[in-house]
């Protein structure tokens, strides 16, 4: 059976983030895990430098979960708000304590499994270059946890989840169809 990862970057119960996120993987049908990365205990990285010795990080705290889950994934998809252009300090502390994946797959060279992975960005300002720096976070963290990175559905000027028009949230679950490999016969 196929795993599915996901992590909603937004502190609301009702964002956009979580709409956009329960219709890309609406389609779906293997053992889906969800994490809310506002309701996780997971401490920064200290830069203690213990993962590389062992690739396990030293810190114990809800990461543990993260990290098997991370492990037996065949997808990881992120939704979340744009904070100030990045992902949410908790998305980031997410992000940054998987710094043990990174030492095992380019320091000890280890076979991880292949995955691929998605982001979803949501952001209420018209800026240029709003979703480049998330961007650039995701490519080396999907890498990092042996992930492919094909998709970046980029959403902006949306502040509530009203402001998302059913054309959108039509073609988010058409996207979601896609990369699940779901759409096999449709044409």
């Amino acid at each position: 059976m196929e795993r599915l990862v996901a992590f909603i970057g937004s502190p609301r119960e009702r964002s956009s983030s979580r709409l956009l996120l329960d219709l890309f993987t609406s389609s779906f049908e293997g053992k889906r895990t969800v994490f809310s990365v506002y309701r996780l205990n997971v401490q920064p990285c200290s830069a203690c430098g213990g993962c590389y010795d062992t690739g396990v990080c030293v810190i114990e705290d809800d990461m543990v979960r993260v990290y098997s889950a991370l492990d037996s994934a065949d997808y990881v998809v992120v939704a979340s708000p744009i904070y100030f252009y990045g992902p949410p300090s908790p998305l980031k502390a997410v992000i940054d304590r998987c710094q043990p994946f990174w030492v095992r797959k380019f320091l000890k060279k280890e076979k991880m499994k292949p995955k691929k992975g998605a982001l979803i960005t949501v952001g209420a300002t018209e800026g240029r270059n709003l979703f480049l720096p998330f961007y650039y976070i995701a490519l080396v963290w999907f890498n990092s946890i042996n992930a492919s990175f094909p998709l970046h559905i980029k959403v902006r000027g949306v502040e509530e989840p009203s402001d998302l028009g059913e054309e959108l949230l039509n073609e988010v679950k058409v996207e979601g169809i896609s990369f699940f490999g779901q759409d096999k016969g449709f044409n």
